[in-house]
């Protein structure tokens, strides 16, 4: 039996670097139903499903709620709220995490690349002061790794989280 641990971590110096072996497959991500797009990098083939559904937050020119609730960005009406990512290399499912995806909504784009040796799903959502980036390191098994960037140009995480499968016995 296989269990899931989120475990908060800095590594700064292995995964931030900007040399990319491969131009990027991007995607504008819809705001309901599901997206689906794959891109071939170094022969291996990544498969990306992305679904969505909408939830209706009143309107732009109604006053957002002075307590949010929900994920909700108020960046797009109505809100896209995640409900599910699937990864798969070369047909074989990678393991991603809820919790590497449930706080995220109103997608506006994703994209695939391969650094050193693994991919990173790069998701950008949001708007202006609500605009946020997510990128979801992976390989071949698992999502193991998610940096969550505030704001369209932030050069450092706010926040990050690494993800293990642990065989319990």
């Amino acid at each position: 039996m296989r269990a899931i641990y989120c475990v908060p971590a800095l590594y700064a110096a292995l995964l931030f670097s900007t040399n990319a072996l491969a131009t990027p497959a991007r995607a504008p991500i819809h705001g309901s139903g599901l997206t689906v797009f794959s891109t071939v990098i170094n022969k291996k083939t990544v498969k990306v499903e992305v679904m969505t559904r909408e939830k209706d937050i009143g309107s732009p020119s109604g006053k957002p709620p002075t307590k949010r609730l929900d994920s909700c960005t108020y960046t797009r009406y109505p809100c896209s709220l995640v409900e599910n990512i699937a990864i798969s290399v070369d047909g074989k499912s990678v393991f991603v995490p809820r919790a590497s995806f449930a706080d995220l909504s109103d997608l506006r784009s994703a994209d695939v690349s391969r650094e050193h040796g693994y991919f990173i799903l790069r998701l950008a959502g949001g708007d202006a002061s609500e605009a946020y980036q997510v990128d979801l390191y992976f390989n071949k098994d698992l999502v193991f790794h998610r940096s969550f960037f505030p704001g369209s140009e932030a050069d450092e995480p706010s926040e990050e989280a690494s993800y293990k499968l642990i065989d319990i016995d």
